[in-house]
Order: C-alpha cells, then structure tokens, then sequence
C-alpha cells in the first residue's frame, strides 16, 4: 500500500491540475460541436493525434521552429474540421445517428491514413517542451506546463468569443433555435462548419501539446474521445467553465487511479460517470439550453 505523504500530495495535485487542464481543452471542443451543432463528432480523438502527427512533420520534415510546428497542426486541424463540416457532415445533419456514422468512418480513415503516413513513429520532443520547471517539490516537465498554459488561455478566449462577438452570439443563438436564427438571417451552415472546426482545433493543439511527452499512435485516438466525453459529462454540455472543472476533475481521478491501481487508472472516472448520469444527467455545470 502505498502511503500517503506530503510529497505524494503535492506530485498528485500539480499533475492532476496540468493535465485537467489539457482534458478540458479537449473536452470543451467537443461541448462545442455537440452543443451548436446537437451531434456527436467521433471523429474528434482523431485530430488530437493529427495534431501531434502534423506537429511531428512540421518540426522534423520541414524543419519548422517549435511554435510554428504547432500553429501548422492547429491551422490544418481547424480547416479539416471545416472541410469536413461542408463536404461531408452537412450533408447528413439533421439525423445524428448518420452523423455518428459518418465521422466514426472518417475517423478510422485518419487512423489508416496516420499508419501509412507515419507508421509506428514516435514524435520527438521539441526544444520548446523540453527539459522541467520545479512547482514546489514536484519536477515537471515543461510540455505539461506550456499546454496547461495553453488550455486555460483556449477555455478564457472561448468565453470571451461565445459572449462578446457577433458570431460567437450567432453560435450561441443557432444552438438554442435553429430555425429563430434563420429568420433574423445567421447563416448556420457557416456556424456548423466553423463550429467543427474549432472543435477539432482544440484537439488538434491538445495532440500538438501532449504528444512529444505522452506516447502517440495510429488507434490512440479512442483515448481522447473518451477524455472528451468524461470531461463533457462532468462538466455539462455548453459550459467553458464547467468543461475545464470537469477536466480538473478527470485529472485528479485519473492521476490518483495511476498512482494507486496503475492496472485500472480509469475505473474512478467511469465511476464518476455513471454516477453523474444517474443523478444529474446535464452535468455539474449544464444549463438547461446549450450553448
């Protein structure tokens, strides 16, 4: 049995709020999609490891500088998520079952298209994240710090767009009533396809972040779609602030699971989960209308 010491604590606080962090980026992009556009987007773990996968050939085949490497999986993530809006999911929008369908379809073509492209490849770790920085008596690694940095920057940016800006209140108005929104002339075939594609940008920089420091492979993808869909039961559909919280929340049961059943770390979430459906199925922090 492993005792439980000062030093234990504070390594179990740091990690799980660094990771929480990241959890809820991930999870928020999936609120998003699901929230404006009512469907579930499976294809959303795999942009995370697109994103890691794209930063990998940024950096290592065409040479790009860190930062730059992770913009370029950001920006291509994001356009796919638009392209696939446009070409694909719109054309089957009104009946989820075909959108769930669909993506998971194209999510399994991503995957292939990972494995032909770059096989087994484990991504090296940028100058940027590489090397630790000491909170307290914990030693952590610098591309945990940078994409907790980065997951709470995404989460404070997304609020003040949803709130504040023209398209962000459009989001916001064809989430609750498609059909209203028309009438006052918000075009929300645009509001889907940019809603997709920030979800898989969220994704995509969380790949990005987390996948010169955690292992990354063709069929990893399922792992962050299951992070997001936690993170989205906890949380509640449509809240920023209640995706991050769901996230801290995943990171502290993950991260206490590693350390006591290493064998079964995720058993304490999918508890939570169960118990979170059956007694507030909307989630901590979900309102009553999304979005």
């Amino acid at each position: 049995m492993i005792v439980l010491t000062p030093t234990l604590v504070e390594y179990i606080s740091v990690d799980a709020v660094l990771l929480g962090l990241v959890y809820g980026m991930v999870g928020l992009g999936l609120s998003l999609v699901l929230g404006v556009m009512n469907v579930l987007n499976i294809s959303h773990g795999s942009m995370y490891i697109l994103g890691g996968y794209l930063t990998y050939y940024a950096s290592v085949e065409l040479h790009y500088p860190p930062l730059v490497s992770f913009a370029f999986a950001g920006v291509v993530t994001f356009l796919l998520g638009v392209f696939f809006e446009l070409i694909f999911v719109e054309r089957v929008s009104n009946e989820a079952e075909r959108v769930m369908l669909l993506t998971f379809g194209l999510a399994i073509i991503i995957e292939e298209l990972a494995l032909l492209k770059w096989g087994g490849t484990s991504i090296p770790t940028p100058e940027l994240v590489r090397g630790f920085t000491k909170v307290g008596a914990v030693a952590v690694q610098n591309g945990e710090v940078l994409a907790a940095s980065a997951g709470v920057a995404i989460a404070i940016i997304t609020a003040v767009f949803l709130r504040y800006t023209n398209f962000g209140r459009a989001m916001r108005m064809v989430s609750q009533n498609r059909e209203a929104a028309l009438s006052v002339g918000v075009n929300s075939k645009w509001v889907f396809a940019i809603a997709l594609g920030i979800g898989s940008l969220y994704a995509g920089l969380a790949g990005a972040f987390l996948s010169p420091i955690n292992l990354v492979y063709p069929d990893y993808q399922w792992y962050p779609l299951l992070y997001a869909f936690a993170v989205v039961v906890v949380g509640g559909l449509g809240s920023v602030a209640g995706s991050m919280i769901g996230g801290l929340i995943f990171g502290i049961l993950e991260t206490i699971g590693e350390v006591y059943y290493p064998s079964s770390a995720d058993i304490l979430v999918l508890i939570l989960i169960i118990v979170i459906i059956l007694i507030r199925p909307r989630g901590l922090f979900g309102a009553k209308e999304r979005v």
